[in-house]
């Protein structure tokens, strides 16, 4: 369990490959024809001919590099990052607490201050069930201690000094499941799926 819990904080994070990143050049025609509010770009306030502008500029750059996308954003253009200046991939998405676009992103654990995507994304489910199955095998033990205790068939000694013990066990795991196994439970949900938590709040755009 902590393996798994130190693979998913020490995991470096999946950055997006430097193919995607455009020239400095076309990054300041896209802001030329941008809305923006203060040093916020809002590609979402273009009018019909910036769409069309901005569209343009990213598909030849898409053609150029031989890129190819499946996403869009809601008005059919390429999904563009103006703070990381690169066209997203499928699956990615800008993570505001890390400050940089990541690869099949997931969510920002607050838990572990990290992005859960790509690379370390099959470490956090075994920390999950990893966890889960030690609550389990928690609760199944102390049911045992309590119940020996009940029926009066007393296989150690002492054994009604750990019934406290147990009992406080008991509470303890009955608090800690619901975080741990109800997000496991999800987690193994969005797998069967073929989704990610960000994409299960927010489906993508196919075109």
């Amino acid at each position: 369990m902590l393996w798994s819990l130190a693979m998913t904080i020490f995991t470096p994070v999946s950055r997006i490959p430097k193919e995607y990143y455009v020239t400095a050049e076309i990054d300041q025609k896209l802001k030329e024809i941008t809305p923006k509010t203060g040093e916020r770009y809002l590609p979402d306030s273009s009018d019909a001919e910036q769409v069309r502008q901005q569209s343009k500029i990213l598909e030849d750059f898409a053609s150029e590099n031989g890129l190819t996308f499946v996403e869009t954003d809601a008005h059919g253009r390429l999904r563009y990052c103006y703070q990381c200046s690169l066209i997203k991939p499928d699956r990615s998405h800008h993570c505001s607490s890390c400050g940089f676009c990541v690869v099949k992103f997931d969510h920002h654990c607050p838990w572990i201050n990290k992005c859960v995507s790509y690379r370390n994304y099959k470490y956090f489910l075994l920390y999950l069930f990893y966890g889960t199955s030690f609550l389990v095998f928690g609760f199944i033990t102390s049911l045992e201690a309590i119940v020996r205790f009940a029926i009066d068939d007393k296989p150690i000694d002492k054994l009604d000094e750990f019934i406290p013990v147990a009992v406080s066990i008991l509470i303890y795991i009955g608090f800690s499941y619901y975080p741990l196994g109800e997000l496991l439970i999800y987690h193994a949900r969005l797998v069967w799926d073929n989704e990610t938590t960000c994409e299960q709040a927010k489906p993508p755009m196919i075109r």
